[in-house]
């Protein structure tokens, strides 16, 4: 498995050309995005900080988990910092939505420190996430909570969104103890793996058509 940091993007037409699957990576600042991403790449790519807004553009690193299967992860900046400059949020919102838009973006990854309830602005965010893109609730940082503790609040969380957002995955993750971090690249795998076998199908189809 190699990780390198590919580049960051401060405007639209930075964006990368359309190699790979990307997996975006979106949350309230200090949520623990960076941690993860590091801990995904098994590196020290991304960069950590405890001052809230640090990330104020994209960054992307790509990860080649082997020969056959590369990947792009996505560091999008954080929400919910209110000290962001309006104008610079405006901008970081245009160009989140252009990310999203783009036809390799598989999956969005909603990280969410699981010490806290999804409050309307998180609830918000997903929905309108949900609209464009398939989305996984990440919660973060259970190592702050026993195991029995930790059922209980994603307990909570799951009777707060079930009834908003049928099906949505839920992933549990310690950036502490890398608990969750391997099965959550597992589960990126594997959806890659789909894209392939769904690629495969529509050549299939069109050479059948031809």
């Amino acid at each position: 498995m190699q990780a390198r940091y590919l580049k960051a993007v401060a405007t639209s037409e930075q964006l990368p050309a359309p190699v790979a699957c990307e997996f975006g990576f979106v949350g309230r600042s200090n949520c623990g995005k960076s941690s993860l991403i590091n801990g995904l790449l098994n590196s020290k790519l991304a960069r950590t900080s405890a001052m809230p807004g640090r990330t104020q553009m994209i960054h992307y690193f790509e990860l080649q988990v082997n020969p056959e299967t590369c990947l792009f992860l996505v560091d999008l900046p954080g929400y919910g910092f209110n000290k962001t400059p309006k104008k610079l949020q405006k901008t970081w919102d245009l160009l989140i939505r252009d990310f999203l838009e783009r036809a390799n973006v598989r999956e969005v990854f909603f990280l969410h420190d699981i010490r806290r309830p999804l409050d309307d602005v998180d609830l918000c965010l997903l929905e309108d996430l949900l609209e464009v893109k398939r989305v996984s609730l990440v919660l973060t940082k259970i190592d702050k909570f026993s195991v029995q503790q930790q059922k209980q609040y994603v307990a909570a969380i799951q009777a707060t969104i079930a009834p908003l957002f049928e099906d949505l995955p839920v992933h549990t993750i310690s950036n502490l103890h890398k608990t969750g971090v391997a099965e959550l690249r597992t589960y990126m795998q594997e959806q890659v793996h789909h894209v392939e076998e769904e690629e495969e199908t529509e050549e299939e189809v069109d050479h059948e058509g031809k």
